[in-house]
């Protein structure tokens, strides 16, 4: 795991991905959410090992991070579900070098999984974490926007599961991403 007080200037070394968590200093400062997210987080950044890396901000700076990211040239509709945290963006390149309309990304929207009253919803993001090492470890995660991979297409994407595009990433909500990555992971087998 990489903590910083700014995404700028993150890079990715040798590793495949750059998992960015996306959250403000009003979701880090509810000890219940964060407790709860927080072993699930260390689960996905130590079992990913060599192919990524999980990148989360200081507390304090969590605005400070997200709106670097929000500063990116964003379809408008990806800028609005970015900006609803947490969330998790994943990118193939080096953060200062990474744009949305030319590189490959995945967005996940983490923000159903907490309720009105803080609780958050464990077996569902332990499910998601678990699919994402999965997915993470036996294939080209990524791969899932390109109309020529062999392994999988675009169009098989669509018809699973209701994404919102954005020039070269999607950006999908939780229990679209359980379903997508199963079906992403079946495929790469």
């Amino acid at each position: 795991m990489h903590i910083t007080t700014r995404f700028i200037g993150t890079e990715r070394g040798k590793m495949k991905y750059l998992f960015f968590l996306l959250t403000e200093d009003y979701i880090e400062s509810q000890v219940r959410i964060m407790g709860a997210m927080e072993p699930l987080l260390i689960k996905l950044s130590s079992e990913i090992g060599q192919a990524g890396a999980l990148v989360r901000p200081f507390k304090n700076f969590e605005s400070d991070t997200l709106g670097d990211v929000l500063r990116k040239q964003w379809p408008d509709e990806v800028r609005e579900r970015l900006a609803l945290t947490p969330g998790i963006l994943i990118v193939d390149k080096d953060f200062n070098s990474f744009d949305p309309k030319k590189n490959k990304w995945l967005h996940i929207s983490l923000r159903e999984l907490i309720n009105s009253s803080g609780d958050v919803q464990i077996f569902e993001l332990n499910n998601l974490i678990t699919r994402l090492i999965d997915a993470c470890k036996e294939g080209n995660l990524l791969d899932i926007q390109n109309p020529g991979s062999k392994r999988s297409s675009v169009k098989d994407i669509w018809d699973t599961v209701e994404l919102k595009p954005g020039a070269f990433g999607v950006s999908i909500d939780l229990k679209k991403a359980l379903e997508f990555l199963t079906g992403f992971i079946r495929k790469q087998a």
